[in-house]
């Protein structure tokens, strides 16, 4: 493992730890190196912050592409959804990093926004299908990120379980009863 991989494994632990909070020394002291030498790598604790954000993102991102294997739009959609809770559920450091933390809204990442992206394009296709009503894109997206979102956070504070085992159920249950499968109304024939 190179220098610059063993600084963002141990600013990642670091972050997980202590909820989303670490020093350059104790990064340094973890890797076995002097403070000074991560500035060889990293311009600063900010830079660094973006770098784990980045991999974060990356990681999260490749989480999410695993369910473009489903069917339909709407199995994708919901295989998206499970992918996402697995990722909050696995790594929670990273989560809360990416979505709880001063420092992920202060970088206004562009992997955010790709990973975003991903998510409302899985609605529009669930639209076109005609799965879903349909509305703007973007909304419907925010409305199915902050639904997850939610279940993970109660999950965290013990109001809600969410059991690996049935995972996928769970996540497609919910997204049947907050979405549900979309018939177009027909008028009446005078």
């Amino acid at each position: 493992m190179s220098t610059r991989d063993a600084i963002l494994a141990a600013a990642r632990d670091l972050q997980a730890e202590h909820d989303g909070n670490f020093s350059l020394r104790a990064v340094a002291r973890a890797v076995g190196i002097s403070p000074m030498a991560i500035y060889r790598h990293f311009a600063d604790k900010d830079a660094l912050t973006r770098a784990l954000l980045d991999s974060g993102h990356r990681r999260l991102l490749t989480a999410l592409q695993e369910g473009l294997f489903a069917d339909t739009p709407r199995e994708r959609l919901a295989a998206l959804a499970t992918a996402y809770v697995r990722f909050a559920l696995d790594d929670p450091g990273t989560y809360r990093l990416l979505f709880e933390t001063p420092s992920a809204a202060q970088c206004g990442h562009r992997r955010a926004a790709a990973t975003f992206r991903f998510l409302e394009d899985r609605v529009r296709e669930c639209s076109a299908s005609g799965d879903l009503p349909p509305a703007a894109a973007e909304a419907l997206a925010l409305d199915i990120w902050a639904l997850l979102h939610g279940h993970i956070a109660l999950h965290r504070i013990g109001k809600a379980v969410l059991m690996e085992a049935d995972l996928n159920d769970h996540v497609a249950a919910l997204l049947d009863r907050m979405f549900p499968r979309y018939t177009p109304h027909t008028k009446p024939k005078a």
